[in-house]
């Protein structure tokens, strides 16, 4: 219903950051050149505010991103318990993003299966979605096809329950809990894929903007770290076990010859 218009671009030196509308709906000769002039300055000053918010918010975001990290990679400091790293790892991913629940897995590439390591839930979630996975594995191939192939490559992946191109049977899985979104982070190794992160929204169908994934594909390689180091402790302790075991055998072994040696002597004279 509008009889006229005055709009101009709100200018932060040759860059356009807003724009400011005024509009009539009753005389289309409302708007005068002193009219034009007054909202050029008027637009001049909000310009400026609009810059400056701009800059606020991205230096919230840049210190809410410097934050994360160093909590992130502060958790080894505070305790070498794999379990406990990783839980804390996932919820930092949660905090990243704004998100309802996260979940590190691990990757087993014989098998092709994921393996629920730590998850994470807000106060928000849905009560479908707090359904604790922990410990659960899946077959990738038939029950996360895309999810697969996405981290095989080495990319992160956004999914709305909606996208037709999302697969059917993931598309379920998401249903059946509760998703609205979920997005998908690779954690690879030298070059191999070890583990994989996924952050589920289940309030609204959101997406997730290149900021966001990179600070959780940032979080998220704090569990290789995490991983590996529980690996390498295995490992340790199994070769540990298995020279204790060699030991035992062997003092057994000549606990064996000695007896065997004292009666084989016994009632000799010289």
């Amino acid at each position: 219903g509008a009889k006229a218009i005055l709009g101009m671009p709100l200018m932060v030196g040759d860059r356009a950051v807003g724009a400011l509308m005024l509009m009539e709906n009753e005389n289309p000769d409302r708007f005068s050149e002193h009219d034009v002039e007054l909202a050029r300055v008027f637009g001049s000053h909000l310009a400026v505010a609009v810059e400056n918010a701009r800059l606020i918010e991205e230096t919230q975001r840049r210190l809410k991103r410097e934050t994360l990290l160093k909590e992130a990679i502060g958790v080894f400091t505070s305790t070498l318990e794999v379990k406990a790293v990783l839980s804390r790892l996932a919820e930092k991913l949660c905090q990243a993003v704004d998100a309802t629940s996260a979940y590190i897995c691990d990757y087993d590439r014989d098998t092709k299966s994921g393996k629920v390591l730590a998850e994470y839930y807000t106060e928000d979630s849905s009560a479908e979605e707090r359904q604790s996975d922990m410990g659960a594995s899946y077959d990738l191939p038939t029950e996360f096809p895309g999810t697969l192939a996405a981290m095989e490559a080495g990319r992160a992946l956004v999914w709305q329950v909606g996208d037709p191109t999302l697969d059917e049977v993931e598309r379920k899985h998401m249903e059946r809990f509760g998703a609205k979104a979920t997005l998908a982070i690779p954690v690879k190794v030298g070059g191999q894929l070890i583990a994989y992160a996924a952050i589920w929204e289940s309030r609204w169908d959101r997406s997730f903007t290149g900021e966001e994934i990179e600070l959780c594909q940032a979080i998220a390689q704090q569990a290789a770290i995490a991983i590996e180091t529980g690996r390498l402790y295995e490992r340790a302790q199994r070769e540990i076990a298995d020279r204790q075991r060699a030991q035992e055998a062997l003092r057994e072994s000549e606990e064996r010859y000695r007896a065997v040696a004292e009666t084989a002597f016994t009632g000799i004279t010289l």
